[in-house]
């Protein structure tokens, strides 16, 4: 894909948040689904994150949260017989690492929603995944009234206590 293509792509994200009705929001997706084929992997995850936290900023927290799931779990798409420029991809039975941006955009959203038992489990994940939070990502969610840091602990303990 060409820079400018790329560049095009990025230019529609950053500029959907600053539209004022949902129609043009979907509309806009809508055109740049039909060219979801020139988005990079990781272009087309910040498109569907932007758009996430579009809704959020709205107060659109279920809407957000959906598009912060796409995001998260978004796989690269398979190989073509053509493509010789990609590297082999992994173990198509092999969970694909999630997007780590999206998923703390979950344990935020799911935090702001006081849904916190459910962002535990998901701090759980992210724990599997990536380790601790970062500090502005641990102090986000203490104000909402989770407690990240006794879980990672928590989760390290079961961790360890399964390997001794």
């Amino acid at each position: 894909m060409s820079g400018a293509t790329e560049s095009a792509h990025l230019l529609v994200a950053t500029k959907i948040a600053t539209f004022r009705s949902e129609s043009e929001v979907n509309y806009e997706w809508d055109e740049a689904k039909k060219r979801t084929d020139s988005l990079s992997l990781c272009c087309h995850r910040d498109c569907l994150n932007n758009i996430g936290w579009d809704h959020y900023l709205r107060g659109e927290y279920e809407q957000a949260i959906g598009w912060f799931e796409h995001a998260c779990h978004l796989k690269q798409p398979p190989m073509q017989d053509d493509d010789e420029n990609r590297p082999d991809s992994a173990d198509e039975d092999e969970p694909a690492v999630p997007y780590r941006l999206a998923l703390e955009n979950i344990l935020l959203t799911l935090a702001k929603m006081g849904r916190l038992t459910e962002a535990s489990a998901r701090l759980q994940e992210y724990h599997r995944w990536f380790g601790r939070l970062p500090s502005y990502e641990l102090l986000a969610l203490e104000k909402l009234g989770l407690r990240p840091d006794v879980i990672y602990i928590r989760f390290c303990s079961e961790k360890y206590e399964g390997i001794g």
